[in-house]
């Protein structure tokens, strides 16, 4: 997702809170990027601002200092890659937007950077994107916040406000080892609201989908091969989503899928 070159702006003094994610963008430039039927999606901040995040409890504190070496992620950063999906960031950044001195220049730097940082949250931004209208005044309407920092003594990292997940906070950080690429995650745990309602007993309150039964067949070809098909039986939830994510591991080819409506042939959508 490249940045809009008249979407460029100086930014000061601005702050984003969602539940226990805190982002203050203190001074620097921002750029949001280019709209996607009439949204914006994102934005690329380079400057001075600061994450914090509160861990609720020994564990995840326990957790978060074996990999950061601190119990609180309290970090100064010099850039920030977001995606969103709602309206109210742009609301909470406005007031806080200046001309900028150089657009052309910032995107000319930043451009392919921003282009490859959007690749990771194409599926999680069609989610929200794609949402239907709010049917209450608390439904939910597809929000969620990621960021991807670049701190001044954790270096690169993630933090991810998103209500779909079971647990809706978490950190996390790229490593590699010799097996390649993988997350380290820091800490993860429900959000701040969620924990305060005493009568809520269910850890994804925006759980959208259920699977209410799986048959899986399987056809094994040794040493190393296998061939198969899932079929499953969802039932909605909510009204709202239209768009829901299933992630498969990355050795799996997929062949094909099918959807099968009640009394009609299956859609073949490979």
């Amino acid at each position: 997702m490249p940045l809009d070159p008249v979407a460029v702006y100086k930014i000061r003094d601005a702050s984003l809170d969602r539940e226990d994610v805190h982002l203050s963008l203190n001074d620097g430039t921002i750029a949001f990027t280019r709209a996607v039927n009439g949204r914006i999606t994102g934005a690329l901040f380079t400057g001075e601002g600061e994450i914090l995040v509160v861990p609720p409890d020994f564990t995840e504190r326990h957790s978060l200092s074996l990999f950061a070496g601190t119990a609180v992620l309290s970090e100064r950063i010099t850039l920030a890659y977001l995606r969103f999906a709602d309206d109210s960031i742009i609301a909470d950044l406005n007031p806080h937007l200046r001309p900028p001195e150089e657009a052309d220049g910032f995107i000319e730097r930043n451009n392919a950077l921003a282009s490859q940082l959007a690749e990771a949250d194409c599926l999680r931004t069609l989610i929200g994107i794609t949402y239907a209208p709010k049917a209450s005044p608390k439904a939910y309407a597809g929000e969620f916040l990621y960021g991807r920092f670049n701190g001044e003594k954790l270096g690169g990292f993630e933090v991810s406000y998103d209500p779909l997940v079971s647990e809706q906070i978490s950190a996390r950080q790229v490593a590699f080892s010799v097996r390649g690429r993988h997350y380290d995650l820091w800490m993860s745990f429900p959000m701040r609201s969620l924990r305060k309602d005493p009568d809520s007993n269910a850890r994804s309150p925006h759980k959208v989908v259920e699977i209410t039964d799986y048959r899986i067949r399987m056809d094994v070809t040794p040493p190393r091969d296998l061939a198969g098909s899932a079929t499953l039986t969802l039932k909605t939830l909510q009204t709202g989503p239209r768009a829901v994510l299933f992630e498969l591991s990355r050795y799996l080819k997929l062949a094909g899928v099918e959807l099968e409506s009640a009394g009609r042939e299956p859609v073949k959508l490979d």
